[in-house]
């Protein structure tokens, strides 16, 4: 005597609208958690554990080992999404980056206040955050060819071989400069 209500849509593609929707939200809430300040320090902490750990290591001579290969490589996929989702906290939160040395760090507002910029520019140096340092690199990392189609460039295969790590000009998104500074130091 009651009746059942029907889906307006098919089952598969219901799901898979719901799934969506939920990493999205899921991803939201991944970037809100992490515009927090302790949340971006524990991200760093983190992040540094994972280097000391993978240089450690590197030093032992077991990058090559069967066993151990499969590890830095998590290891590396870990850092990475670590450094993403804490870039896309900062992003969040607004952090700006540092214009000047004194508001990079305590050690540069000390040598602000006692004018070693002005000490340093007698021999044609100067302390600036590494945000505002360029690198020179950068052009040779450039392995774009002219003929290529956007379709080529986004290809499957092309992302996967992508190691952001060794790119100095990734930044996910619009993150600040501030957490590419972070991650140079």
């Amino acid at each position: 005597t009651s009746k059942v209500p029907a889906l307006t849509e098919a089952t598969p593609e219901l799901l898979e609208t719901a799934k969506d929707t939920t990493v999205t939200y899921a991803e939201y809430a991944k970037e809100y958690a992490a515009s927090y300040n302790l949340a971006q320090i524990a991200l760093k902490l983190g992040d540094k554990a994972l280097q000391v750990a993978t240089d450690t290591l590197k030093l032992a001579g077991l990058e090559e080992s069967k066993h151990v290969k499969p590890l830095i490589s998590g290891i590396k996929t870990t850092r990475r999404n670590a450094r993403a989702v804490r870039r896309a906290g900062a992003k969040a939160a607004g952090i700006k980056p540092a214009k000047t040395i004194g508001e990079a760090s305590l050690l540069g507002a000390v040598a602000e206040i006692v004018g070693l910029n002005f000490f340093l520019s007698v021999v044609g140096l100067q302390l600036v955050p590494a945000n505002i340092h360029s690198n020179a690199k950068t052009a040779e990392l450039d392995t774009t060819v002219e003929e290529e189609t956007v379709g080529d460039k986004l290809s499957n295969d092309r992302i996967a071989s992508y190691v952001s790590d060794e790119d100095p000009d990734f930044v996910p998104g619009d993150a600040s400069a501030e957490s590419a500074e972070e991650d140079s130091e």
